[in-house]
């Protein structure tokens, strides 16, 4: 729960989802397909929540607090997030660019042109990290030459926007850039924003290695546990702890006696081995 608030009052928070197979006797298959949300704080912590659906009640539920930049995709049940005005949407350049790649794959040639522009905007990105640009650095570059490239790409989508009906892939590329067009121009806002979400969709992957491995929950608490495990171990891995030396040493130090108020000593970017609880 600590994780989950200091993720919460991020900088840049970062959102993302997966299903989790749940063993369910009432369900006529036996089974239900559950999710875990992750939240990526300042990709730092990363707090993982159960839900037994994909319904947009819960995410709200879990996000409702928030305040301050979002990154996620364009689930809809974000939308209700946004309207209250405390969070602000950043969008995913990854998702905009999947559109066209898989546009270009299935030998539709027009998007390679959309698809150009956007892999020029990642390597200006790559190119300030190289240089490791501080933030205002960084936000300034994106202003001097981000910010042409996305005239251009605007122009170019205003253009082919209309040159392919409605429901085929390279329309529904198109029309993703239109419907996020705001959000995905945030990025400008900050340097400290991701050009894209993919932080946290890499934070789910070891969930989908671990469904090969252990199939499924065996019920919603067993979810609700493999919530809290992905926290530690996540948030762990990303201050670069073995997680199985972290994970002992704070065992052992509850079960003898560490007291409560002193629980963010214990939290992996502030976890320091040997020390003494008194």
């Amino acid at each position: 729960r600590r994780i989950q608030q200091f993720a919460l009052a991020a900088h840049v928070l970062q959102v993302d989802d997966t299903g989790i197979k749940v063993l369910d006797k009432d369900s006529p298959a036996g089974a239900i397909r559950g999710h875990l949300w992750a939240m990526l704080g300042d990709q730092k912590w990363a707090a993982f929540s159960f839900s037994r659906t994909w319904e947009a009640k819960w995410p709200q539920a879990l996000l409702q607090g928030r305040h301050g930049w979002m990154q996620a995709d364009a689930y809809a049940g974000f939308d209700a997030i946004y309207k209250l005005g405390h969070a602000v949407e950043v969008g995913c350049w990854a998702h905009a660019r999947r559109g066209l790649f898989e546009c270009v794959e299935a030998g539709d040639a027009r998007a390679a042109v959309g698809l150009e522009l956007i892999q020029k905007l990642y390597a200006i990105e790559a190119e300030a990290t190289a240089e490791g640009l501080a933030h205002e650095q960084r936000q300034l570059r994106r202003h001097e030459r981000s910010k042409p490239i996305l005239e251009s790409l605007r122009a170019w989508i205003a253009q082919s926007h209309g040159t392919a009906p409605p429901k085929t892939p390279f329309a529904r590329a198109l029309g993703y850039c239109i419907n996020q067009w705001e959000a995905l121009l945030r990025f400008l806002a900050d340097g400290r924003l991701p050009i894209d979400n993919t932080a946290c969709e890499r934070s789910l992957r070891p969930i989908a290695l671990g469904r090969r491995n252990y199939l499924f929950a065996g019920s919603d608490t067993g979810g609700r546990r493999a919530a809290t495990m992905y926290t530690l171990l996540g948030t762990a891995a990303l201050a670069k702890l073995e997680p199985w030396t972290y994970l002992r040493d704070v065992l052992e130090r509850v079960i003898d006696g560490w007291p409560n108020n002193r629980i963010d000593e214990l939290l992996p970017p502030n976890w320091i081995p040997g020390a003494s609880a008194h």
